[in-house]
């Protein structure tokens, strides 16, 4: 964590206690490879003063650089469940202009509203020192 302080330090001191907080919650708890985070459960544990400090903490932690969490997408279908689908269905779904549904496989034009995001700790921020005490 003290690249993290480093790098943010006195300029952006929220953005690195941000950035501490979601490692220290991921460390916390017991099986961090079934989390499933996101903003608002990101927001509801680190309590930042803006969400611009979230959306700048959680947008480092997602880079080459820090790879503490992985972005995922999931789609909710008209039932309310949730379906994974990659990050390359969303680029080529942006792209196209339609997302396959995942099920029944109609194109859909309006799935914007139906793709939620969340993040994933990556294999290394599990094992992080900071997560071995």
């Amino acid at each position: 964590m003290r690249e993290i302080e480093e790098l943010f330090g006195p300029a952006e001191p929220e953005i690195a206690r941000v950035c501490g907080s979601i490692i220290r919650f991921i460390c916390s708890q017991p099986r961090p490879d079934r989390l499933h985070l996101t903003f608002s459960l990101l927001k509801d544990t680190t309590k930042p003063n803006s969400d611009r400090a979230l959306m700048l903490a959680v947008q480092y932690l997602c880079g080459a650089n820090a790879q503490v969490l992985e972005m995922n997408f999931e789609f909710v279908d008209e039932d309310g469940e949730y379906h994974p689908i990659s990050s390359s269905e969303i680029a080529e779904a942006r792209k196209s202009h339609v997302l396959g549904h995942p099920v029944t496989g109609e194109l859909l034009s309006d799935f914007e509203d139906r793709v939620l995001v969340y993040f994933k700790p990556t294999t290394p921020a599990r094992f992080a020192p900071e997560c071995r005490g």
